[in-house]
Order: C-alpha cells, then structure tokens, then sequence
C-alpha cells in the first residue's frame, strides 16, 4: 500500500488553522509508516518554501509542489460561468498537478487523502485509477460560508454573487462527496451536515489530534486576547466586534484591561487605548500560557476553530460564542456566551476570580486530554484504512 497526500495549499509554514491542521493529518500518515508521497498546490497567498518543510518531513516523504494562480479574476469567473462549474473549486485546477496524478504509480493499493473540497477538480482523475480510494477531508461545509456571506452583505450585487457561488459550490461539493470512498469530517457537526445533505458516504470523524501538554496558563493574568489568521472573514468581524462594542465597555470599569490581537496575515500595532496588535506570533505556546483570557465572539463561519483547540490543551479560560464553539463536543470548559451583554459579563466575572480562570482552563485542558490525543485519533485512520 501506498499514500498520495494531496493539499490545496502548503502545509509549511503553519500560518493558520487549515495549514496546522493539515500539519497535524500530515504526521499522523507519516505515523503509518505506509510510503508517503505529499503533492501539494503553492499560491500568491501560500507559496511554497521547501526550506519551511521540517527536515525530518522532507526524509520521510516524496514533496512535489505545483504553482497556482488562485487571485480571483473578472475573466476567471466568466469562463467558470460559461462552462458550468464553481468558481471557488476551478481556481484550485492546475493541469501539471492533473498529469501528476494521471501518472501515479497504479501497480499497488493506493490512499489518496485530499484536503478540502478546493481539489474537487481532480477527483474524476483520480477515479480513473482502479487500485486508487480516495478519502476526502473535510475542514467546512465550504457552501454554507457562502450562504452565510450572503446572508450577512447589505450590498444587493454581493448578496446575488454570494448566492450565486454558493448554489454553484453546494452541487459540486455534493457530487465530489458522493463520488469519494470515504468522508474525514474534523467534526460531528458536518458529519450531520453531510448526513442531511442526502450524501450516503461513509463518514468518520476524524477529529483535530493534539499533543498533550505539561504546562498550563499562567492564571494570575486576567488580561484579554484574540488570535486568528487575519485573511478569514469571521476573524476580522470578531476582532471588529471586540475593538469596537465589548472591549471599549469592559475599559470603562478596568481601566487597565489590555487586548492583544495576534494571528496572521496581520501587521504589528503599539499599544493604543489599551489594544495591542501583535502580527504574527512565532512562539505559540508561550502566548498562549502568558496572555491571559481568550475571548473569541465568532459569529460566522463553520466547521471548528482550531486556534480554541489550541488554547484548551494550554488550559486557557475561554469565553465565545456557539458559533465558536461549534464542532466541539459539550461539557468542554468553554464558557459561551449568547449576546453582546452576556460575553462581557462572562468576562467580567474571569477578570475578576483567579480561581475561575483556574477551574474552566483546567476543564478545557482534560477534555482535549481525553477526546484529541494523537494516538486516538491515528489509530482511527487505520482502522479506516483497513477496510479499503
């Protein structure tokens, strides 16, 4: 048996939560020990560096980047018009990166697992391949993000356009599903999505692994932090909704209080009125432990927040939204709140205990603990595999 592992985008430098968990996927088929080889599609946004590959990845396993040129573009979007197909899937073709797959090795079993609905476009060559099952990974229900737009835009030219993609999008993301051997949803949320869809793949969720980790949050700080990648829409209304409505009220009774904004795809900013925008964040780990409260008032988007994941095996305290916390299961240690009023409150009340700070970090630190180990989760993927 053989793995073909295919990316829409590097997986190195992890710059955001789709490339940490591709990161995570990655090492986890490396963990098989089955012959790995990682084909993967380099951007504007995302350029390949092979240098960004950890040296004991690239002794591993075979890489082979191939450029694309995702920038949406006016004659794009005509020609992916006329011909049928959605737009957001036909950026992602590139037809060195089909001929690769159409000279795959064909003489033994092959995995093909496929990241996100984005490689769609190579799913009819891939099919051709009689010894080839592919499992596709799902990060969103991507059709639904599109609806959400929609929804959200006043401006009646981008809600028909949103719609538009949506409807284009939701048809392909149906046929590729259904065409697949096997479903990776990260979460029981789009495991169900899927279900009511119509689409009878079979489905395993396959959840985000995460390493345990020794430490946990430094709970004598009661100061308040954000971190998202910066090219996501519901990060940059959620970094909106804080700077703008919760932040400015919490300042007036803890005049002290400061925001730290981090992620990519975001510039460095000096203190000002009490918000600090850090760019991108190189140590991870140590900010996470050092910063404080995470709070994280998402209300868009689907599938699940990596970066909360992340902060909950550190132990932070955690205040956000359903939406946020959608795709993890319950009793997590996350406080959520429903309105505008109530997610300041929630914060009040960590501001103001240290012991609170302590008993929610610790409950979302034992509930990743139990439900994301690593070995879990890979044990999981073989048993999947085994029974193709």
């Amino acid at each position: 048996m053989q793995l073909l592992y295919l990316t829409n985008k590097p997986v190195y430098p992890t710059v955001d939560g789709g490339c940490k968990a591709m990161q995570a996927m990655l090492e986890l088929l490396l963990a098989t020990e089955i012959p790995l080889t990682h084909f993967t599609l380099a951007t504007e946004k995302h350029p390949f560096i092979n240098t960004e590959y950890p040296k004991d990845i690239r002794e591993k396993c075979t890489i082979k980047h191939f450029e694309a040129k995702t920038t949406p573009t006016i004659i794009g979007f005509i020609k992916s018009f006329f011909q049928g197909n959605s737009y957001n899937i036909a950026r992602f073709y590139v037809s060195e990166l089909e001929r690769a797959i159409s000279n795959f090795p064909d003489d033994e079993p092959t995995i093909v697992v496929m990241e996100s609905i984005f490689l769609a476009a190579y799913l009819p060559v891939l099919k051709k391949h009689k010894n080839i099952r592919v499992f596709i990974r799902t990060h969103n229900i991507e059709h639904e993000l599109w609806i959400q737009k929609s929804e959200a835009t006043k401006n009646p030219f981008k809600k028909l356009l949103f719609t538009f993609l949506a409807n284009r999008l939701k048809i392909e993301e149906i046929t590729a599903f259904s065409e697949a051997d096997e479903l990776f949803p990260l979460t029981t949320t789009d495991a169900d999505a899927i279900k009511e869809l119509g689409i009878t793949t079979n489905s395993t969720v396959i959840p985000m692994p995460l390493q345990p980790i020794t430490e946990s949050a430094d709970y004598t700080k009661n100061d308040l932090f954000f971190i998202g990648a910066m090219n996501w829409q519901p990060n940059i209304e959620a970094v909106a909704t804080l700077k703008e409505e919760i932040f400015p009220n919490l300042k007036v009774q803890h005049p002290f209080l400061t925001l730290k904004l981090a992620g990519s795809f975001s510039k460095k900013e000096a203190l000002s009125n009490g918000v600090e925008h850090l760019g991108f964040v190189s140590d991870l780990g140590i900010f996470l432990q050092s910063s404080g409260i995470l709070v994280a008032p998402i209300s868009s988007g689907s599938g699940v927040r990596i970066k909360l994941l992340e902060a909950m095996s550190h132990g932070v305290p955690i205040v956000t939204t359903e939406i946020g916390a959608m795709g993890i299961p319950k009793n997590n240690g996350l406080i959520i709140a429903t309105t505008l009023e109530d997610f300041t409150d929630q914060i009040q009340h960590l501001i103001a205990s240290e012991e609170l700070r302590k008993t929610t970090g610790q409950l979302a630190k034992a509930f990743v603990q139990q439900h994301y180990s690593p070995t879990t989760v890979l044990t999981k993927i073989i048993e999947r595999f085994k029974q193709h």
